[in-house]
């Protein structure tokens, strides 16, 4: 072996330390990694949501002809379909390990942001 130059088995030996803290490193930055991809979308999907839940509530106690209600259910059905994407988006999330608690708190910054959307802690719970 070379003077100056680390043998076989330490070198073996930084290899593997550099690569634990690679893996390390790499499932630490996880949950910063899946909100960057996927917060904003997150955030959009949940105030879709949300007020399509509020609009199917808001109407579900409106008196009309039943071929109108017939329509109105249909709409409503196709403004549901906006919760799957939430539903979508909030797995990604978890799949990236975000916790539901970081989970929590994006919903309420997306409540907060949007002044569309009046809602109560009833309709958060509902979420």
């Amino acid at each position: 072996m070379p003077p100056g130059r680390p043998s076989r088995s330490v070198q073996l030996l930084i290899a593997a330390a550099m690569g634990a803290f690679v893996a390390v490193a790499t499932q630490a930055a996880f949950p910063l990694i899946g909100r960057a991809f996927y917060q904003s979308d997150f955030q959009s999907a949940y105030i879709d949501c949300a007020l399509a839940q509020q609009r199917a509530s808001r109407l579900a106690g409106v008196p009309m002809k039943p071929a109108l209600r017939v329509e109105l259910g249909k709409t409503l059905d196709v403004e549901q379909l906006r919760c799957l994407d939430y539903a979508g988006l909030r797995l990604r999330l978890r799949s990236y390990h975000v916790s539901e608690e970081t989970i929590a708190a994006i919903e309420v910054e997306a409540l907060a942001k949007d002044p569309e959307l009046h809602c109560d802690i009833h309709c958060i719970k509902q979420l």
